[in-house]
Formats: structure tokens, C-alpha cells, sequence
């Protein structure tokens, strides 16, 4: 909350009590006088000085608990990150979650981590002019081979999965661009991107409940799901990713509940297939599969010729995933899609290496550590 607005609401809070402990007396005497009053004495007193004083104490209670209620700091919950085991592995609980990334992976303590809480109200106010329009093209023409119920992984080069040596358990569903894919396949362009960008895969993040998952916030609000469609800068070999500044652009989608609880229908040959790698570590065929990644985002974004109706923040950040690398540069588009809630319900169903249901597997929003977000109309 803003300061000035901070002081508005104290002004009134502070005020009301003060009026109403003047106007309200007078009602309260009806409740004591009688018409055969013996003592006329005591009655003015207790109209006259019992009865206000107890209306302004009542209304300085109201007065403290509410700005307490309002003002009083969130309580933060700190994890004990003490762990003696050798085989620790990052996750999203304990001493393998988040809170905990850091005394595993220095970079996660980085100074421009991502998620963030995107400061849309305010920040949003007055979105600048693209200089150059933010295109997707030639998704349609993208195919996407392997679906998996796996770590969030970045190609072939991504040494974290292929060597063994980045332990984890914080598995997603995740889709990979086909490895062999066209030069002018799947290319991100414009914006505030310097280059072009050809997309890599796309991979969620999802709540236990429908209250909770996205791992970007919009002023504070959380979505069910979110979608990151992972894009690597061309000529940027796979094996420099993490050592290459903005080496990734990662376009962010929100997706809302459809107030008629109808399934989405772009996004349901994705979430039918979900049952298909329910255990950990599995993956199908999805080449033969009728989704389209155009169909799925047009309804927001300017793919394969479509317009774009949506606002997008953008800001440089990081992998949400240990490491952390802060190569990123993220573009969140702020209209969220729909989704059913039988198709969150799928989500859930997944399990992780330890045969529990994949839930909540996002990291929180991180400082923006004077970081600017640009809003884009």
C-alpha cells in the first residue's frame, strides 16, 4: 500500500471514531432515561460522562484493531535449510524447496531472480508504444515429439538433467520443440528484444488448489496456472545458455478458471494425454497428438498473424529453476486464458519421484531489487 494512502485511511480511521463518539451519545440516553427517574443527578452523569467515554473507548479498540489487521507485517515462515544427508535434491517443500535453493545454488541469491510480483495497478498505468511490434511466427509449423512428466529441462546441452549431477525432484509437464526444427520456425522477434528468439519447449507450474500455482503474482494476485513458453536466442549454442547474457526469452501465460467451468478447448489434447505419464520420468510420443500451441495463445498473443489483445510486462530475470541463471528475458502477457477445473484437476494427477501429487511446484515472487517492469499496450 501506498504511503499517502497509508495516511488517507489513517486520517479517516482516526476521524470516525472521533465524530461518531460525539453523535452517537444521544441515541444511548433513550436507552437509560425513565420517565420515573429518582435521581436526576446520577442519570446526567451517566449520559453526560459515563456513556461517552465508553463509546470512545469502544470506537479507539475498533480503531486499533483495524489499522493493526491492516498494517501489521505478513508473517514470514523461515525453513531451518540444515541439512547433514548427501543426497539433498531441490524441490518445493522444506528443506528441498525454495527457501533453501540458495544454500545449494549460490545463484539463486541473485539480485535479479524471477518470478516477481508484477506491479500491474501502478506500473501499468501508462504502457509505452512498442518501437517494434512483438511477433510469433511460424509456430504452427513447430512440432512438438516428446511430452514428459519431468525436471524442466533446456535441450540436449542442458548438462543439470543428462550428467545426473543436478539432483531434483521438481518436476513439470513439459512439451520439446522438435531438435531439428527450421531457421524460421518458432521465432520470437520485436518487443524490447534485441535478436531473434526460436522457441526450445513449454512447460507449467500448478497449485494444489484454484486459489494458487502461477509463479509470477499480478499485484499480489495468484493465478491456478501458468504456462512459460522457453525460446533461445539464435546462435546462442545450448552448452552457453547459462553463461550468456539474455541467452532465453521466456513468454509467461496466466490461465483463470472459465466462470462457466468450460474446458478449454485449444489446451485439452495436452491435459487428456496427462494420464498417459501419471509415474515419474515418463514421456509419449506427442508428434501425433492435435494441439496447437496457435490456437492455445491466440486468444492474447500476436501468433502466427493473430492480434494481439493483451497487455505484457517485461523485465530481465532468471530461470525459475535451480540454478537460477539470470539469462532470462521475460515477457507476461497479463490476460489470462481459461481453464477448466477438470483440467487443473489433470494437472494433479502426475506424480513426482517420491509417488507424491505434483502440486504446487513454483517458486515464490522474488525482490525486484530496482529492477524496472515496462507495460506494453
Amino acid at each position: 500500500m501506498l504511503p499517502s494512502k497509508r495516511a488517507s485511511l489513517f486520517v479517516f480511521l482516526f476521524l470516525v471514531p472521533c465524530v461518531f463518539s460525539f453523535i452517537l451519545p444521544q441515541p444511548f440516553r433513550s436507552l437509560f432515561e425513565s420517565e420515573a427517574s429518582q435521581n436526576t443527578e446520577r442519570q446526567s452523569d451517566l449520559n453526560d460522562q459515563i456513556i461517552p467515554v465508553a463509546i470512545i473507548a469502544f470506537t479507539a479498540s475498533l480503531f486499533n484493531s483495524l489499522v493493526a489487521a491492516l498494517f501489521a507485517p505478513k508473517i514470514k515462515i523461515t525453513v531451518d535449510c540444515t541439512y547433514t544427508g548427501s543426497d539433498w535434491h531441490w524441490g518445493y517443500e522444506g528443506v528441498y524447496g525454495a527457501s533453501c535453493w540458495g544454500d545449494h545454488y549460490p545463484t539463486c541469491n541473485g539480485v535479479k531472480q524471477s518470478p516477481i510480483d508484477i506491479p500491474a495497478k501502478y506500473g501499468g498505468l501508462f504502457p509505452g508504444p512498442e518501437s517494434t511490434p512483438l511477433t510469433m511466427s511460424n509456430y504452427a509449423r513447430v512440432s512438438f515429439p516428446r511430452l514428459s512428466n519431468d525436471a524442466e529441462h533446456y535441450g540436449e546441452g542442458d548438462d543439470r538433467v543428462t550428467t545426473g549431477l543436478f539432483k531434483n525432484n521438481g518436476h513439470t509437464a513439459q512439451l520439446d520443440a522438435e531438435t531439428d526444427i527450421g531457421a524460421t520456425e518458432g521465432i520470437l522477434r520485436g518487443g524490447q528484444l534485441e535478436g531473434d528468439y526460436q522457441i526450445l519447449q513449454l512447460h507449467f507450474h500448478w497449485g494444489a488448489n484454484d486459489k494458487q500455482g502461477s509463479e509470477h503474482t499480478v499485484d499480489g494476485k495468484e493465478y491456478p496456472l501458468e504456462l512459460h513458453v522457453v525460446h533461445r536466442k539464435v546462435g546462442v549454442a545450448l552448452a552457453d545458455l547459462f553463461t550468456t547474457p539474455k541467452s532465453l526469452s521466456v513468454t509467461g501465460f496466466f490461465f483463470e478458471v472459465d466462470k462457466w467451468d468450460n474446458p478449454n478447448t485449444a489446451l485439452a489434447p495436452l491435459t487428456n494425454a496427462l494420464e498417459q505419464i501419471v509415474t515419474s520420468n515418463t514421456n509419449i510420443d506427442f508428434s501425433t497428438v492435435n494441439f496447437s500451441l496457435v490456437d492455445l495463445l491466440k486468444p492474447v498473443a500476436p501468433i502466427d498473424g493473430a492480434a494481439r489483445s493483451s497487455r505484457y510486462s517485461t523485465y530481465e530475470g532468471s530461470l525459475t529453476t535451480p540454478g537460477c541463471y539470470e539469462v532470462v528475458e521475460w515477457n507476461n502477457f497479463l490476460t489470462p486464458l481459461k481453464v477448466s477445473r477438470a483440467q487443473l484437476q489433470q494437472f494433479r494427477m502426475l506424480d513426482d519421484s517420491d509417488s507424491n501429487a505434483i502440486v504446487d511446484n513454483f517458486r515464490p515472487p522474488q525482490p525486484l531489487n530496482g529492477r524496472s517492469v515496462k507495460f506494453w499496450a
